[in-house]
């Protein structure tokens, strides 16, 4: 499975820079240099995460995401900004966005690869939800009922074991202390 990634920068050497350095196997890459155009194509292609540059034509990067942050659809999508190496950080601005982190340019490209991976790994989903559990476990209650039950029944299993060697061990030990008692050696 790859994953949908939309790049908002306008400089060409920096989306070569990033083109190359994320597997296509991997990622599948839409590269912008316009916020509004960002904003007009994110529907269609439906991305899983975004990487975009803070100083961009058109709607710069803090309004394509604040836009992206109001319409909610896509919350569970990382978004990563790229800040040129001269250009100012608007904190009072960056701070009511919701973002994964600022990246500083130039940028390491292997950690840039890292930090996205992991910002993708953090926002997945889990396999399955309360809602979608198996059969016999139509709901939380049930599945946590049926996990109780097996660990009882682990416990149960353990207890019996335990018992056998408590007895086999007694069987073995309490014999040849009564017949120490009588005298009797076994040589």
């Amino acid at each position: 499975m790859s994953y949908k990634m939309i790049v908002a920068e306008e400089s060409p050497s920096v989306q070569e820079t990033i083109h190359m350095a994320f597997p296509e196997s991997e990622f599948e890459i839409s590269f912008f240099s316009d916020g509004e155009e960002v904003l007009k194509s994110v529907n269609q292609i439906k991305p899983d995460v975004f990487l975009l540059n803070l100083n961009l034509p058109g709607k710069d990067g803090y309004e394509v995401a604040s836009v992206l942050n109001e319409e909610g659809q896509f919350h569970s999508a990382p978004l990563i900004f790229l800040q040129g190496a001269f250009e100012p950080l608007d904190e009072q601005r960056i701070a009511e966005i919701n973002h994964e982190t600022v990246v500083q340019e130039p940028f390491d490209s292997e950690k840039l690869v890292k930090q996205v991976r992991d910002a993708l790994e953090k926002r997945k989903s889990p396999e399955t939800l309360p809602e979608e559990l198996g059969p016999g476990e139509e709901s939380v209650s049930g599945w946590n009922q049926a996990l109780e039950e097996r660990i009882k029944g682990l416990i149960k299993k353990e207890i019996q074991e335990m018992e056998n060697r408590i007895k086999t061990w007694i069987q073995d030990e309490i014999p040849s202390k009564d017949r120490e008692k009588e005298g009797v050696h076994e040589d």
